[in-house]
This record gives structure tokens, sequence and C-alpha cells, in this order.
């Protein structure tokens, strides 16, 4: 993963599709980290992004699309677990890898959805979303981008 979208660099990437299966009306997206230090005591894997209701026309979140106007009109962002953890200057939208220990694994995941729209509220974690897109999903595709370790610390 290019480091223009890791740490405290809030760039969003560049991320395309095609080929929506039958029935898609929208899709959702979520990028997640499996591999959190155990010493976290966390029991999931870290959100870094969560978005709802994009489109089932478009085929492309542009770079910087997350907290800006790139991002499709009716799409919905939600807090990364940098909120959940409490690390100054995060909030919703993307949060990009900072492995305090090694390099981690990111899974990019499109949900093809068969509703237009998902409703969540505003604070909705991983687990909110996944109980949202879950039942609702067609089908999905992932890829994995590995970073780290971080070249430096979590702000405190």
């Amino acid at each position: 993963m290019p480091d223009r979208f890791a740490e405290d660099n809030r760039l969003s990437p560049r991320l395309v599709w095609s080929g929506p299966p039958e029935g898609a009306r929208s899709f959702a997206l979520a990028v997640t980290d499996p591999d959190l230090p155990d010493a976290f005591n966390f029991p999931r894997s870290f959100a870094h992004w969560l978005v709802t209701n994009i489109p089932v026309e478009v085929r492309e979140l542009p770079e910087g699309a997350s907290g800006s106007l790139r991002l499709p009109h009716g799409a919905a962002e939600f807090n990364s677990d940098f909120v959940t953890f409490k690390i100054p200057g995060f909030g919703k939208g993307y949060g990009g890898p900072w492995p305090p220990d090694r390099a981690h694994r990111y899974f990019f995941t499109l949900y093809a959805l068969k509703t237009d729209k998902v409703e969540l509220p505003a604070d909705a974690d991983l687990g909110a979303f996944a109980a949202a897109v879950m039942p609702v999903a067609i089908d999905a595709a992932s890829f994995v981008a590995v970073y780290g370790p971080a070249k430096k610390s979590l702000p405190a």
C-alpha cells in the first residue's frame, strides 16, 4: 500500500470495479485489518473505512473521495475504529493503515446489495455495518493490500 494512503495521510485510494451481479441496486465498502495485535484485546477486525449507499451506476471511488465532494451523491461514510480507540484527528471516513507492530493485511471488500439504501445510525461501527449489509448482499469481491510496520507512532 503506498505511503500516501497510510498513517496520518487521510487520502483514500482510488477503487475501480466492474460487472455488478444482476439485481444489484447499490454497493457498500469495508476496509478492514484482521491483524490487530493481541495486546489491543479487540474482538474483531479493525475498520479503516466503511461506506454504504454507493449508487449502482457508480464504478469508481476516485482518489481522495472520502470526506469530499468526490464521494458519490447519496453515499454514507461511518467512523473508522481510530474513533473507537479515541485516536485524535480521526472521524467519519477513511483512516488508512497505521500498524504499530509489523506488516498488516488490509481487506478491501465491495458488496453488491439488493437494496437501494442501507439505514444505519451515524455512529455505526463494523458490527452494525455487517448486520445491515450482510442480509442484503448479493455478492462480494475483495482484494488484500499490505502495509507496515508504521514509520511513526500513533498520536496519543
